[in-house]
Order: structure tokens, then C-alpha cells, then sequence
């Protein structure tokens, strides 16, 4: 079979060279045989911009094309070609450039660290890193942030799909969701007048422009598009039937979950399907009464009304916080039959724990054959040596736990050492700062062996982590357990991992007597096993570290006379924010001197909107501080109040 006349003469040019095919050619070689191949000019653009950006410790470089015409501009994020070894941003210049122009776009051009220089996932995850700088910087860049898209050629085609799958799973926002400017009303059901209620569904949709409503038929066969009930309004979208695979993607993203069945008692089955995916969503829901009919009365986060009273109750349901004893509330719910099993992954949260959570964001990646024995275990003068294990250390309250009691020890006069199994960090690194040997181990079971077996460490102390727990007790080296928390979110294989560890643990230590009690009554672990050592805060250790204060009441503008509530907690819709806010709004009548102040870095852009979004609705930005991350805690501590 004949070539392609233009395939042929690309192949005679390259011949016409006389360079070596580059198989037969080291990498460095292999990059310089490319750029000595002639390259392509592209057309102008309005704009060109060389930035880098952080990626996993190190700064990747990215080109800015901006095309002519007035923004914002739809953005592409464009990783070239080359196999995974070849390329750069002027082996992409040409095409870059075409496609700004031609699609009128702005193009981000990303030169990801190359192979076998930079081992997978380090390509992919500048890639990664690209995308959320895009989302997180489109403003700055002229792009329009709810008009994003990647692609590449070749392995950057290959990049540009696996970054997509990701974002996906990490519940990015929605191309056919309308932009997150009002709260998010989502409705998941067969799309039916005789199974949903359309008189409710066109009442709330007039009754409230400000709120944006999602209609999702749960199934083909009843899609009939509901923004004909409602007049076609701009605040409803009917987004057609959606593969139950992801129904997540768009109930992780609703502020509230609205189930308006009628009272058609075809409707039941239908009801349960629906409940199911809303109760793992763990949003609050919205409900005629309807379900309550159906033998769906007590259901945990849910406000169920008479078909009239929806809209009024609207605003308040989007306030509705779940209930914190919804395992167990499950639990005494269940009966007998097949659907036992799937309640209970539902109710512990199984589906949307494991597809909207990012794992390992920031894991760094190690030469398996020239990296080096891990270094030994701190031992201090007594010989008295303890190692801390945790799963990640880069940031969070958590992880600043475990950093406090290794800097506890060694004040102490204890040689302590922290080994980190998935991801280390910001928070790792200022324990290696302040002379606390810390590990990370990639999850390897044999570097953990390793490690126990060359220098045995008195006492192995656990957070959240159980590799550890059966190796250092075959070991003789006494296991200890920290009980944090115990989500209802964890996972299956979470449990199990939990249960298999604990004939391997000595002594659990929990943080409080009610966390003792669950941990207790859910693992079976007997309560003589577990003690408790309250948690809190150390003032006096705060004090040391803060120094003068920087952050005063004075420099925040607050009078002094205001009464003062401080939550410090990354934004994520498990944080609770929103519904800090909605208590302080409905008790500033009664305690007008109060203040709120929320720090926290941002672990969903959406859910801090819309928590910002909420503040000006209540009128309450005189009240409400959102601060971001910040390493002087300490001087908010000193000038709130009240800790929430």
C-alpha cells in the first residue's frame, strides 16, 4: 500500500537529513537530533508569555499564547509530542500558535519534565498541575475558567487523556453545568409528570432566579425534559440521562439534592434508587412528602414537606446539615435482603470517598534501583527511640499532630523519627528542618522492613496509617494506635485494615471519650485497650513559636468588644463553613457584636465561592472573614473567643 503523497515527502525531508534513526541513539542524542531537524513557523498571535508554574517540588516552565479580539477566552492546555522523551515548548511553537489563531483560543503550552530523566507520574502530574493553575488562574491570563480544555499530540494526547480522567474523578466542574454563580439545586430521577410532581418543580424554579436548577434523567426511558414545565427559565437545565457511573460528578457539586416525587404509588422503587445515591452524597435533600408515603420517613439530612411547601422551605433546606449518627441510623433502618450490603457502602460513604477525593497529589517519585538504604532511626542519648508513622505529611491538622508529638519527644529527651508511606511535603519538610529524621517509603512494605530491622526502635506509634502494625510487633517492638477520628466515610477496605491490624496493637490512644466509644463499639476493639488522652491546643507552645503577635484585633479591624468565632479548617464542603455562616445569620439578631472568622487554604474553589457567595446573600460580610492558609495561627487563636 502506497504512502500518502504527503506522509512521503515529510519521510524524503527527514531521509534528506542523513541523521540516525533515533532508536539507535542515547536521550540527550536523540534531543539534539531534533532540533537540528527544520522546524515550522506558526502565525502570529496577539501575545506570548513565558511563566513556570509548581509541580511536585519542582517549577515547570509553560508558554501563554493570546489571540487577538477581547476576552475572556476559551484556554487550552496543549502538551506536545515526543514519545515522553522529546519535545519542548519550541518543538510545539508552531502548532501552538495555529491553534490560538484558528480556534481563538488562549493556549497554554506545558514543557512537562521528560523521560527516563523524570519517571511516571512526574510527566503526568506537571500535566495535572497545569490544569489547576489554568482553573485556578484564567482571570490572570485573559481565559474564561468555565471554558477549559487540554490536548496534545502524540504522548501528549496520551497525557492530555489521563488529565481529563483525573480531573473528571476529582469532581471538576462540568462542561454542561451552568456556571457556579447561585447556589446548586440537583435533581436526579425518572424524568415523569406521573412520577415527579412538575407543579412543584415550576413553583420553586419562579419563586427563586437566584438558584440554578439540574435535572438528570436517572434512566432513558423516562427523559422528559422538565424545563418545559417550568417555561423554559434561564435557572433550569435539563442536562438529559446520565450513566449511573456518574451520577457522582454531579451530586458532589449540588448544595442540595431535590427529590420532588408524587404521591403515584408507581413512583416507590424509583424513590428508594433515588435516596440511595443522595444519602452517599451526604448533601442535604429536599423531599415531598412523598417519600414518607413510600415508608421513607426518617431519612438522615433530609427536609420533607408538603408539595405547596417547597419553595418556602426551599432556602432553609439548602441549610439542612446532615445528621452525625447517620451509620447507625442506617443500621437500625436495615432489615434483611440483598440491598443490606449495598446500604452499608453507601452509608459509609465508599463511592464518593474513593471518585471525588485526589490521592497523592504530591507524591514524589524515587529511583527503585540507585536510591539509597533509608536512613537510620533517631536514637537520643538515654537510647530511647520511638518512630511515628503516617500516611501523609505535607499539610493539615492531622499531619501538624504528628509533626507536635515527634518535636513532644525529642524535647522530651526521646529520639524520634517519622516514617511517611504515601505523600510528604510542606509539613515533612520542616520536621527534616528541625532535626526530626523523616522517611518517606513510597508505601513499600520491604523499605519498611527494612528500616525496623537496621535499627530497632523502642515504640511505634501509629495515625490513620496500619502497614507498620503487624511488622513491628513480628519484631517484638510495641505498636501504639492514635484513634484521631473515625469516619463514617471510611471505606470498606479501610475497616478491614483497621480490624486485621489490631491483634498487632498493644494500646489505642484516643482524643476524646466519645471518639473512644465509636471507635470501640464499630472495630469491637474491647475499651480496656483504648485510652484517652484529650486533645487541643498548646498555648504555650503556640505562644513560643508565634512570638509578637502580627495578626491583632486592631489589624483585622475588629472592635474590641465583639465577640469573636474562629474556625480553622481547609475549604471542603466535610468542614462544615457554610453552616457556620448560617448559624452566625440567624443569630446576629441576638448577638450583633459577633464575629466569625474562617482560615483555612482551599481544598474546592467551588464549595469557598459559594461559601463567599453565601456570606453577601446573608448580608454578612461586616461579620465574616474567609482567610486562607497561614503559618501564624497562633495570632487568631489569641484575639477569638471562641473556637469552633
Amino acid at each position: 500500500m502506497a504512502l500518502d503523497p504527503q506522509a512521503q515527502l515529510v519521510l524524503d525531508q527527514i531521509a534528506a537529513l542523513g541523521l540516525p534513526p533515533n532508536h539507535t541513539l542515547t536521550p540527550e542524542e536523540a534531543r539534539a537530533n531534533a532540533l537540528a531537524r527544520p522546524r515550522a513557523v506558526g502565525p502570529d498571535v496577539a501575545k506570548v508569555e513565558d511563566r513556570t508554574i509548581p509541580s511536585s517540588g519542582a517549577q515547570v516552565p509553560v508558554r501563554i499564547y493570546t489571540p487577538e479580539g477581547t476576552g475572556p477566552f476559551p484556554v487550552l492546555g496543549w502538551f506536545h509530542g515526543g514519545g515522553w522523551v522529546l519535545g519542548n515548548l519550541d518543538s510545539a511553537d508552531a502548532t501552538a500558535r495555529h491553534l490560538t489563531v484558528e480556534a481563538g483560543c488562549v493556549v497554554v503550552s506545558v514543557d512537562y519534565r521528560l523521560a527516563p530523566e523524570a519517571k511516571f507520574p512526574l510527566p503526568f502530574d506537571d500535566c495535572y498541575a497545569a490544569t489547576e493553575w489554568i482553573a485556578q488562574n484564567a482571570a490572570s491570563i485573559g481565559a474564561d475558567p468555565n471554558r477549559i480544555a487540554v490536548g496534545g499530540d502524540s504522548a501528549g494526547g496520551n497525557l492530555a487523556a489521563a488529565v481529563a480522567l483525573k480531573a473528571r474523578d476529582a469532581a471538576y466542574p462540568l462542561g454542561d453545568f451552568p456556571d457556579a454563580r447561585h447556589p446548586l439545586v440537583v435533581c436526579v430521577a425518572p424524568m415523569d409528570e406521573s412520577l415527579l410532581d412538575a407543579s412543584v418543580i415550576r413553583r420553586i424554579a419562579e419563586d427563586h432566579p437566584r438558584i440554578d436548577f439540574v435535572f438528570i434523567a436517572s434512566t432513558p426511558r423516562f427523559a422528559a425534559d422538565p424545563s418545559q414545565w417550568t417555561g423554559s427559565r434561564a435557572n433550569v437545565r435539563f442536562l438529559g440521562h446520565k450513566h449511573q457511573r456518574d451520577w457522582h460528578l454531579y451530586l458532589s457539586r449540588a448544595a442540595l439534592l431535590l427529590a420532588p416525587f408524587s404521591a403515584d404509588p408507581s413512583a416507590s422503587p424509583w424513590i428508594q434508587e433515588t435516596l440511595q445515591w443522595y444519602l452517599a452524597a451526604g448533601k442535604p435533600i429536599l423531599a415531598t412528602e412523598a417519600i414518607a408515603m413510600a415508608g421513607f420517613a426518617d431519612i438522615p439530612g433530609a427536609m420533607i414537606v408538603r408539595p405547596e411547601d417547597c419553595s418556602k422551605f426551599l432556602a432553609d433546606a439548602l441549610l439542612v446539615t446532615p445528621r452525625a449518627d447517620t451509620t447507625d441510623q442506617y443500621r437500625r433502618g436495615l432489615k434483611t435482603g440483598s440491598a443490606v450490603s449495598r446500604w452499608l457502602a453507601i452509608a459509609n460513604n465508599d463511592l464518593f470517598f474513593e471518585k471525588t477525593r485526589v490521592r497523592n497529589r504530591a507524591m514524589p517519585v524515587r529511583d527503585e534501583e540507585t536510591e539509597a538504604p533509608p536512613p537510620g532511626i533517631s536514637s537520643a542519648k538515654n537510647g530511647l527511640s520511638v518512630v511515628l508513622e503516617t500516611l501523609t505529611l505535607n499539610r493539615g491538622g492531622l499531619e501538624q499532630v504528628v509533626a507536635d508529638m515527634s518535636f513532644a519527644f525529642r524535647d522530651g529527651g526521646v529520639g524520634a523519627s517519622i516514617c511517611v508511606l504515601e505523600e510528604d511535603g510542606e509539613i515533612a519538610e520542616k520536621c527534616r528542618a528541625s532535626g526530626v529524621p523523616t522517611v518517606w517509603l513510597g508505601n513499600s512494605r520491604p523499605k519498611l522492613e527494612a528500616l525496623l530491622s537496621s535499627r530497632r526502635p523502642d515504640l511505634w506509634i501509629a495515625h490513620y496509617s496500619n502497614m507498620g502494625a503487624s511488622v513491628a510487633a513480628r519484631q517484638g517492638i510495641p505498636v501504639v494506635q492514635v484513634v484521631h477520628n473515625s469516619y463514617i466515610w471510611h471505606t470498606a477496605a479501610q475497616d478491614s485494615a483497621i480490624r486485621e491490624a489490631d491483634p498487632f496493637v498493644a494500646r489505642y490512644v484516643a482524643v476524646s471519650e466519645s471518639v473512644k466509644r465509636y471507635f470501640c463499639r464499630k472495630y469491637g476493639v474491647q475499651p480496656q485497650k483504648v485510652m484517652t488522652i484529650p486533645n487541643g491546643l498548646n498555648f504555650a507552645c503556640l505562644e513560643k513559636k508565634a512570638g509578637a503577635a502580627a495578626v491583632t484585633r486592631e489589624s483585622l479591624k475588629i472592635p474590641g468588644h465583639c465577640f469573636v468565632f474562629i474556625q480553622v479548617a481547609e475549604f471542603d464542603g466535610t468542614k462544615g463553613q457554610l453552616h457556620a455562616v448560617s448559624a452566625l445569620g440567624r443569630a446576629i439578631g441576638r448577638i450583633p457584636n459577633a464575629r466569625l472568622l474562617l482560615l483555612g487554604g482551599t481544598a474546592d474553589p467551588s464549595y469557598r465561592n459559594l461559601v463567599r457567595d453565601y456570606v453577601r446573600e446573608m448580608n454578612l460580610s461586616g461579620h465574616v472573614m474567609l482567610r486562607g492558609h497561614t503559618e501564624r495561627v497562633a495570632d487568631y487563636y489569641r484575639l477569638a473567643d471562641a473556637f469552633l
